[in-house]
């Protein structure tokens, strides 16, 4: 009778060699470099849309807008959302992916700061 073996097999772990002392890992923290200051952008922008979906409506509130107001305020903010979603492929294919993302982060700022004064 003939012995059936797994598909695959385990293999030792390799002994660990620290990223200094080998030329993979140095190639790998310089290629992982600008990925983690793009993701370090991308997170701080994030950040900041979440304290101002929840700084608006109680702020609002604060200022005595009434929930029905303060519900269009947050419908206004998903249909954005969705437009975006819909529009910045063909955005991003016409002019490129570095050119909307600074156009469209320069527009978040400004709508965050009209935001502010108009609340």
């Amino acid at each position: 009778m003939r012995k059936r073996f797994a598909a695959f097999t385990l293999q030792p772990i390799a002994r660990f060699r620290p990223a200094s002392n080998c030329k993979i890992g140095r190639a790998m923290v310089r290629q992982l470099v600008p990925f983690l200051s793009l993701f370090g952008g991308m997170i701080f922008l994030m950040m900041g849309g979440g304290l101002h979906a929840v700084i608006i409506p109680v702020r609002g509130d604060l200022e005595g807008f009434g929930t029905f107001q303060l519900g269009w305020i947050g419908t206004g903010w998903a249909l954005g959302f969705t437009f975006g979603c819909w529009f910045m492929p063909h955005l991003v294919r016409r002019v490129g992916h570095v050119r909307t993302f600074s156009a469209l982060t320069a527009l978040l700022a400004v709508s965050i700061l009209l935001n502010v004064m108009w609340i």
